[in-house]
C-alpha cells in the first residue's frame, strides 16, 4: 500500500507561482521515484486543504486544521520581499506557521524544514522597506541552511532535487526503523 507523505507550504501571497511549482514537482516525483519506493507526496496548502470556519482567528484556524489536523512530514518555506500579513501572535501567517514546525521538529526530528529565499530583483515601488527590513532580520537570525533562485527553472531543480532527497530519506528511515511508518 502506497504511503503518503504531507509537505505543508507556507509563503506570502507573491509566490503563487513557486507554490504551483511545488505541486507540479510533487506529481512528478510520484509518477518516477514514488513508484519505486511505493511513496507519494501531497501538498498541503491552506487555500485548498483547509475549510470555512467561526470563532477563532483565521490564522489559528489553519494552524489548527493543518498542522494539528494532518500527519504532516514536512514544510516548506518559501519568501521573496515581504513579511506577508501580521497575524496576532507574529509578524506574517508564515512566521507563525514556522515556529508551528519548528515545535513540530522538536517532537519529531525526522519533520523536515525547508527555505527557499527568491533573489529576482523587484520593482522598487513594490517593496515596502519595512517589511524587507523585517524579513532581512530574519533571514539574518535563521539558524539553518536555507537555498537562494533566482527564476523559476532554478527554483524547479532546487526544489525537485530538495523533494527527491526527501522522499529518499523517508525510504532510508523506513529501512532504518521499519516500524516508524505502522
Amino acid at each position: 500500500m502506497t504511503q503518503v507523505h504531507y509537505v505543508f507550504l507556507a509563503s506570502t501571497g507573491d509566490l503563487e507561482k513557486e507554490r504551483n511549482v511545488i505541486d507540479a514537482v510533487c506529481k512528478e516525483l510520484n509518477l518516477s521515484l514514488g513508484r519505486r519506493f511505493d511513496r507519494e507526496l501531497r501538498t498541503v496548502r491552506w487555500e485548498v486543504d483547509s475549510v470555512p470556519d467561526w470563532g477563532q482567528e483565521a490564522q489559528k484556524i489553519i494552524e489548527d486544521q493543518l498542522f494539528d489536523g494532518h500527519s504532516l512530514n514536512g514544510a516548506i518555506f518559501i519568501l521573496w520581499h515581504r513579511m506577508g500579513t501580521p497575524t496576532s501572535d507574529a509578524p506574517s501567517g508564515w512566521l507563525s506557521e514556522f515556529r508551528k514546525a519548528v515545535s513540530k521538529h522538536k517532537l519529531d526530528p525526522t519533520f523536515r524544514i525547508m527555505f527557499f529565499i527568491k533573489n529576482e530583483k523587484v520593482n522598487p515601488r513594490k517593496i515596502d522597506a519595512a517589511q524587507l527590513g523585517d524579513l532581512n532580520q530574519f533571514i539574518s537570525e535563521f539558524n539553518g541552511l536555507y537555498q537562494s533562485f533566482e527564476r523559476q527553472p532554478e527554483f524547479r531543480t532546487k526544489v525537485t532535487k530538495a523533494l527527491a532527497k526527501l522522499m529518499e530519506g523517508i525510504e532510508d528511515q523506513h529501512q532504518s526503523n521499519p516500524d516508524s511508518f505502522e
